[in-house]
């Protein structure tokens, strides 16, 4: 498995359902921290991440969420083939 796949299928294994993301917003940080490039600002549940660089140069934005409902299904997340299937799979996470 590629370290990708890894790393999805772990974020796919924390719960986060809507007003219940600390989990994940905690993940995120630890995991994002390293990236000298960025500096970091929480707000709430909400992580905002900035470039170091120029305020003068273009920027480009990514938004999404860390919210999921609740898992509906009846297995932990998985790879098949090409795709990779769990709560939140398809949906930003």
């Amino acid at each position: 498995m590629l370290p990708i796949e890894q790393t999805l299928l772990e974020i796919l294994k924390i719960q986060s359902f809507t007003t219940q993301e600390h989990e994940m917003v905690d993940w995120l940080k630890t995991n994002f921290q390293p990236l000298d490039c960025f500096s970091m600002q929480q707000h709430g549940l909400t992580l905002c991440y900035y470039t170091k660089f120029s305020a003068a140069k273009q920027t480009l934005a990514f938004y999404g969420h860390t919210d999921t409902v609740p898992n509906q299904q009846d297995r932990d997340p998985y790879v098949d083939g090409d795709s990779i299937y769990g709560c939140g799979a398809s949906d930003m996470k």
